[in-house]
């Protein structure tokens, strides 16, 4: 059984169809008329009187009445089926949920869903991503880099810095990207990984420095290995005891760049004798080295 709402919207329609037929019956039959009585009033030959011709014009009248009335009911009835239709507009749906937006979303193929573990490819194309760039730290009193500097000028003092190091014996040095942290950072991606490396050697490090001026750094990536069971004794603070454990260790002068306690040494017990501390080794090699081998 049809609902109230579709049987008026029947009837309705059902009336606009009987009028149209109406409408175009009533116009044939009055374009008909019109050209006999214009026939008749021009054609000489076939004289007419007053009274044939009135009779024409009366019908005419009538018939362009009826039209009238017509095109009335076709008005109105376009006005009910218009008032029907906003009475029975659909519901508005329910606002759509954030999740069901991202699940909807054109999904990016070099984004690892959260939740997810990266692939191999992944991860190979992220660390060579992180071996081409170089971390900039930059003191807060800056002439040219600050908060306020436009970025325009940003790539240019850094590509004039890379000029200064790019000579003939280099690697083609290109800056690809630039971004200032809020750190008061500026992170630099250049084209290659021996351009970074480049950079990052003496002296081109210091010759790249002192051309973006004021106090400046480079912080090199460091990676963090545990030390489990070093003794408490042990001098943290002093470089030659740095050097001592990369020589012990047959790893490469000054790939440890620090190395901490893990727990505050003011809080071990008298009677402790060793405990854990973490090492920042500054090279991805030597890292592996550690991780395979151990540091003692």
């Amino acid at each position: 059984m049809s609902s109230p709402s579709s049987d008026i919207s029947s009837a309705e329609i059902g009336k606009i169809l009987a009028a149209a037929n109406n409408l175009e019956k009533i116009n044939k039959k009055a374009s008909e008329n019109i050209q006999l009585f214009n026939a008749r009033i021009t054609d000489p030959t076939n004289p007419t009187s007053n009274g044939p011709a009135q009779l024409s014009i009366n019908h005419l009248e009538g018939k362009v009445q009826s039209l009238a009335d017509d095109v009335g009911t076709v008005k109105s009835v376009l006005e009910e089926v218009k008032n029907l239709l906003k009475s029975n507009a659909p519901p508005a749906p329910f606002p759509i949920s954030y999740r069901d937006v991202l699940t909807l979303a054109t999904v990016n193929l070099n984004q690892v869903p959260l939740g997810t573990c990266p692939t191999s490819e992944h991860a190979r194309a992220h660390a060579a991503i992180k071996e081409r760039q170089i971390l900039i730290e930059l003191n807060g009193d800056h002439l040219l880099l600050n908060d306020t500097t436009k970025r325009e000028t940003s790539v240019d003092l850094m590509k004039q810095a890379i000029d200064t190091v790019d000579c003939v014996d280099g690697t083609g040095l290109q800056l690809k990207s630039i971004a200032h942290l809020h750190n008061n950072c500026i992170l630099l991606e250049l084209n290659s990984q021996e351009s970074a490396a480049w950079i990052k050697d003496m002296p081109c490090r210091t010759t790249f420095l002192e051309k973006i001026g004021g106090t400046v750094m480079i912080k090199d990536r460091q990676y963090s290995i545990v030390i489990p069971f070093l003794h408490v004794n042990t001098d943290l603070e002093n470089p030659d005891t740095l050097h001592e454990m990369e020589n012990e260790n047959n790893i490469l002068t000054s790939s440890i760049s620090c190395i901490k306690w893990i727990k505050d040494s003011t809080k071990c017990s008298p009677t402790q004798k060793a405990a854990h501390a973490l090492t920042f080794i500054t090279t991805p090699g030597t890292a592996n080295c550690l991780l395979r081998d151990g540091l003692y």
